[in-house]
């Protein structure tokens, strides 16, 4: 795995969850790495399963089972 650059990202650990859009459970598995630009990076195996489309502007997800999810500031 590599981030932006291209640089190899060393993974420090996995943690296994769940994420809940709409009610649906999906479990995941997250890749905890060095600290990014950004708080999360959904994987291309995550996208192409569950992710219909990303809307950066309105931070937004919406599901290929409907439904949309928006981001909560932590």
């Amino acid at each position: 795995m590599c981030d932006a650059s291209g640089q190899l990202l060393k993974v420090k650990s996995q943690v296994g969850f769940s994420v809940f859009v709409d009610g649906a459970s999906m479990p995941f598995q997250l890749l905890v790495v060095k600290p990014l630009s950004v708080p999360v990076i959904l994987g291309m195996d995550f996208q192409k399963k569950r992710v219909k489309a990303i809307y950066p502007g309105c931070e937004t997800v919406a599901s290929n089972h409907g439904g949309t999810t928006e981001a909560e500031n932590a």
